[in-house]
């Protein structure tokens, strides 16, 4: 149809004003050609997914997850087509920060990510816990099989699958000393941040948010 509109506006450009009728004619054409994009054609999601696992329940994690979980043993699930990756995670008490992360503040502005101040594991996380801090922040890494701060990493069909078990938390601030998860009685929230190994420019492949409620 629109072809046979644009012979019908050949045949009449036989003048001057007619050919800069015709082009004008032509620009809306292909402007309104560009404008015929197929609805089903979306922009591909970075291909990083993070699970939250607790008794056989698997919740995907996203910019905003509101999760419901009960106060024992639970487990992140992380699976990247990357031999190498690494998570800055921040646990936290604090709603506000927690907020300010989901509207968009960049990594910089929310302050809780700060040089210096990130905690790495021990080697495949023996003691399976998370730490509640004002300043620090967990320093997840994979290097390769002898380097990982992932309880288990495995590679499989569609790339690997890092697991973090968490089964208590560690107070940084006052007591120093670990607590069982049942001693959380507020919403528990997590800022986690994918990126990649030697990335100097520090730049955020894709960020999770996670607010967690506990169960009766």
């Amino acid at each position: 149809m629109i072809v046979g509109q644009l012979n019908n506006l050949l045949k009449k450009a036989t003048t001057v004003n007619g050919c800069f009728f015709l082009i004008t004619i032509l620009l809306l054409s292909v402007l309104g050609l560009a404008g015929f994009t197929p609805s089903h054609i979306k922009e591909k999601s970075a291909p990083y997914k993070l699970y939250l696992v607790q008794q056989n329940k698997r919740t995907l994690c996203s910019n905003l997850s509101n999760i419901e979980l009960y106060n024992t043993p639970f487990t992140f699930e992380l699976i990247t087509p990357d031999s190498q990756f690494e998570l800055f995670v921040k646990p936290t008490l604090n709603k506000s920060l927690f907020e300010k992360s989901v509207s968009g503040y960049s990594l910089e502005k929310l302050g809780c990510f700060e040089a210096g101040m990130g905690m790495a594991e021990a080697l495949k996380n023996p003691d399976k816990e998370f730490m509640l801090s004002k300043t620090g922040f967990h320093y997840w890494y994979h290097e390769h099989d002898t380097d990982s701060r992932f309880s288990s990493v495995i590679k499989t069909d569609s790339g690997f699958l890092a697991t973090q078990i968490i089964e208590q938390w560690f107070d940084g601030d006052k007591q120093q000393k670990s607590f069982p998860l049942s001693h959380l009685n507020k919403p528990l929230y997590f800022i986690i941040s994918y990126q990649l190994p030697g990335n100097e420019e520090n730049l955020l492949l894709q960020r999770f948010n996670i607010a967690i409620r506990w169960k009766n």
